[in-house]
């Protein structure tokens, strides 16, 4: 095993160059993007992190470069904010040397990692500076600042105001500006840290926000982002690559923000107590409370026609049933018939894949993960589910949903993703169409569907309540 002595004096070239001659002696094979990297000699660690977690990833990716030998503890999303989760991990990602020595924050842990690699590691300490500095710089601007203001928003996790929205989108912007010389990589002339902490922490915001126009704008920051997330070393623990044909907005409306006026608080109050007092005269009806308040967006879908199909009824009733056979049974013996078409349409989803996609099982659950979590929030309009079937490296990811409305809903139409979804309105009253609705919402997993093997699958229910089918599924 070979590493690099913190008494050789190399230059970064000299490294990269001692490195490869050793590789060529020994055969090991470790290339990443014209670099070999030797094991650092890593003792056996213990890495804790919340699922789909960028952070966990990006680790999990300069622990494999670097050849660190990593046990891996995944906390549940449910679960991160838990007092249990907090008294035990007072802080996530966290890296555990030993039972009593712990690094918290992702770039210290990354800097672990990497200390004895040409990742990280070079006899220019200025060079190692620059690393520093542009992963601090990137976990401010953009996991600080970007992504609970912007992106967060957009995928539905999180409340915003239109002002906070607007100046984070152009705090971004600003930042972004900052890239736009960048060549090859972000320090030196080889492959850092700070590449691949800067890369995933820009995956979301060029899947939806850096549309084609400001990618255009800044071509050489995306022909930078475009080589380091195009590695298939990246690709296995982010997935293929996405970008924005526009900016996707935010699923929700803005909330109206806080007036701190004293004087008008107790003004407001005041009338809304004398509000409350005054009763309409009989024969009168009650004015709508909208003056001085602009009116809420509606959703369409809350417009349309009264529906004599009760969503919440039967979802408590369906699931109520814990049993595949009992769940068929409800299905026949009473969904269909109280199944309204004019009010609500059944609908069979297929995803296009793209090249190396649907190679691995959990890439491909995160992906299908992604994909509801954009539209969790519109759970009170439909109800269905979305599996994943077949083998690795060819699993295909379909879904079966009944939406409010006769036609795909608003919600689903702006989902960045639905594009590249094949799909087929569903006949209530078709056996074959029958079939596929019962083996999608009632199968066990292991189950064959449509030939395939139901691997796993998730539910898209409501608001908060989008729950696995069987506890051991993994998403």
């Amino acid at each position: 095993v070979f590493f690099f002595s913190s008494r050789r004096r190399h230059t970064r070239s000299a490294s990269v160059s001692w490195a490869r001659r050793c590789v060529q002696e020994t055969g090991i094979n470790a290339e990443y993007m014209g670099i070999y990297f030797l094991t650092t000699g890593l003792k056996e660690m213990k890495l804790v992190y919340v699922e789909d977690c960028i952070c966990g990833k990006v680790l999990k990716l300069i622990g494999k470069l670097v050849g660190a030998k990593l046990e891996e503890e995944l906390i549940p999303k449910e679960q991160c904010h838990s007092k249990e989760t907090k008294t035990k991990y007072p802080e996530l990602p966290a890296l555990f040397l030993t039972p009593e020595v712990v690094i918290y924050e992702t770039t210290a842990i990354a800097r672990h990692l990497a200390r004895n690699s040409p990742l990280y590691k070079t006899s220019d300490e200025v060079h190692m500076a620059q690393i520093d500095s542009w992963m601090e710089l990137f976990k401010s601007e953009v996991l600080g600042k970007a992504y609970p203001e912007v992106i967060f928003p957009i995928l539905g996790h999180s409340e915003y105001t239109q002002k906070s929205y607007n100046e984070a989108m152009a705090s971004f912007k600003g930042f972004l500006v900052r890239l736009k010389n960048v060549e090859g990589f972000l320090v030196g002339t080889a492959l850092s840290i700070a590449d691949l902490f800067a890369a995933s922490l820009l995956s979301f915001p060029f899947a939806l926000i850096i549309d084609e126009g400001m990618r255009k704008s800044f071509p050489k920051l995306a022909a930078w982002y475009t080589k380091i997330a195009s590695d298939a070393a990246f690709v296995e623990f982010f997935g293929i690559p996405r970008f924005a044909k526009i900016v996707v907005k935010p699923i929700l409306p803005p909330k109206e923000e806080a007036v701190h006026d004293e004087k008008k608080d107790a003004k407001g109050k005041k009338e809304e107590k004398k509000k409350e007092t005054k009763k309409p005269k009989e024969g009168e009806e009650e004015e709508d409370d909208d003056t001085g308040a602009e009116k809420k967006e509606r959703n369409p879908l809350d417009l349309l026609p009264p529906s004599s199909f009760n969503l919440d009824d039967f979802k408590r009733e369906f699931l109520a049933n814990k049993t595949p056979e009992t769940r068929r049974a409800y299905l026949k013996e009473k969904f269909y018939s109280a199944f309204d078409a004019a009010g609500w349409a059944l609908w069979f989803t297929e995803y296009d894949k793209a090249e190396g996609e649907g190679q691995v099982l959990f890439m491909t659950s995160n992906l299908s993960n992604g994909f509801l979590a954009r539209v969790e929030s519109m759970g009170r309009y439909g109800f269905g589910i979305l599996g994943i079937f077949g083998e690795e490296p060819n699993l295909e990811i379909k879904g079966a949903y009944m939406w409010r409305g006769t036609e795909i809903p608003p919600f689903m139409i702006e989902h960045p993703s639905f594009e590249y979804y094949k799909k087929r309105k569903l006949d209530p009253k078709n056996p074959e169409d029958q079939k596929i609705l019962e083996d999608f919402w009632c199968s066990e997993e292991e189950s064959t569907i449509m030939g395939l093997r139901y691997r796993m699958g998730k539910y898209f229910r409501q608001p908060g309540h989008s729950f696995t089918l069987h506890d051991n599924c993994p998403f």
